[in-house]
């Protein structure tokens, strides 16, 4: 799905998850595929009330993840020239197998997902961002290898690979990040891996795929709309 920028069409802000699962998925892909279903839904609504993005915003549901990242790559390969240009690659792919808010990125949207967070409403009450500091305070080591802006942030993962951001990432150096919803999840990729699983264990009242549903859709929503693109190079630094 695409909704085309008004002032710089050819720069695109990307969303993706994928379809496709070993067996049931309800965790791995489909919670991820329903969360940002919401998001589209969501944006659709604002699209209908007169909101335009000024960056073009594409949505991708991707097929062929777990044989290899095979959609994702293809669709790499064919909008080549067009991916010179785009922003950003927001990547969805468990969105929810429990509470525990995790994200990764790289080092120049690290900061971008922080404070974007505070905006996002935690089923436990606060912010998302608030929660996440909470269940993970900023250890010695984190803050040796990955510096944070400030000794009170959260820890952003540094992405490696095996999710659709890989080709956008290591291929196309499109900025990219990857969030989700995390917990115990021992049916990874097994015939347990289903709807009653995942109503009984990781989200009973479906308030976190609520919860990855709004920080995805903002992600795109401020990328898309930002008048300077919220890059943090100094990170690199």
């Amino acid at each position: 799905g695409k909704g085309k920028g008004t002032q710089y069409p050819d720069e695109w802000a990307i969303a993706g998850n994928h379809r496709d699962a070993w067996v049931y998925g309800a965790v791995d892909p489909s919670s991820g595929t329903a969360a940002m279903l919401e998001s589209v839904h969501g944006i659709g609504v604002l699209l209908r009330q007169g909101w335009r993005p000024r960056r073009t915003v594409v949505f991708c549901s991707w097929d062929a993840e777990e044989q290899g990242l095979m959609g994702s790559t293809e669709w790499v390969e064919q909008h080549a020239d067009t991916l010179d240009r785009a922003v950003a690659y927001f990547n969805m792919d468990v969105a929810v197998s429990g509470s525990d808010f995790t994200a990764s990125a790289v080092p120049s949207l690290k900061q971008f997902l922080r404070e974007l967070t505070r905006s996002v409403p935690s089923p436990l009450g606060a912010t998302v961002y608030d929660q996440w500091r909470y269940a993970h305070p900023e250890s010695d080591e984190h803050r040796n290898s990955n510096p944070p802006p400030g000794p009170e942030d959260v820890h952003v993962g540094s992405l490696g690979s095996g999710s659709d951001y890989t080709p956008f990432f290591q291929h196309a150096g499109v900025p990219s990040t990857d969030v989700g919803s995390e917990g115990p999840y021992g049916v990874y990729h097994s015939v347990f891996d289903n709807y009653a699983w995942f109503t009984q264990n990781a989200d009973p009242h479906f308030l976190y795929l609520q919860q990855m549903a709004r920080v995805f859709g903002l992600e795109v929503l401020r990328m898309a709309g930002a008048d300077v693109l919220p890059y943090d190079y100094v990170a690199y630094a």
